[in-house]
């Protein structure tokens, strides 16, 4: 594909999860091979592109901060996540109850958490016949926030999008599901700080 070979002043300006090991084929555990490129591409400040695909979220991963902060996969400030062709993240684990959360330090209050971070374009399933709550996509104490183009679906309680304590926030041209069986308690929940 083109956008594979694109480059910027002779360097790569995006990674993908496939060069930590994903493989997006609704089968394997992609969450480490994930959660290991959008840790570079925050160091590096690239942006991570998720190609087609589905991406199984099977592990719980802890913070190394905060054992009690849990979550498949954790998005940092000051970045961007890109879907191409809209590569769906599915929990295939019921144990998860937070499927993407926006890292914060434990001493974050008011607005002082994650900040200048753009998701776009990514499919986000709670996979609804697991049974259990779960939610999406959590973002608190953060500021200048994009969520676009992206799908939220299968939640059976609990939330789609939680912002939790945040402005500056902007949420456009995304579509909320559920399964007409899987009455999704909130499809978007906010908080005040």
């Amino acid at each position: 594909d083109k956008w594979l070979d694109e480059v910027v002043d002779g360097v790569s300006n995006f990674v993908t999860p496939e060069m930590f090991g994903a493989v997006g084929d609704g089968v394997t555990d992609d969450t480490v091979a994930i959660q290991n490129c959008i840790t570079f591409c925050h160091d590096k400040r690239v942006i991570c592109i998720i190609p087609a695909g589905t991406y199984n979220l099977d592990t719980e991963l802890h913070t190394v901060t905060d054992k009690n902060q849990h979550s498949a996969l954790w998005i940092y400030s000051d970045m961007i996540v890109r879907g191409v062709a809209n590569p769906v993240l599915k929990r295939t684990n019921r144990a998860i109850t937070q499927m993407v959360h926006g890292y914060n330090d434990p001493a974050t209050t008011a607005y002082n958490g994650i900040h200048s971070t753009i998701i776009d374009g990514i499919v986000f399933d709670a996979n609804a016949r697991l049974d259990n709550n779960c939610t999406l996509l959590s973002l608190s104490h953060g500021q200048n926030l994009t969520v676009e183009n992206c799908q939220f679906r299968n939640v059976i309680t609990w939330h789609c999008l939680e912002i939790n304590s945040s402005r500056n926030v902007t949420v456009k041209k995304c579509k909320f599901d559920s399964d007409a069986t899987t009455p999704a308690t909130e499809l978007l929940q906010l908080d005040v700080a």
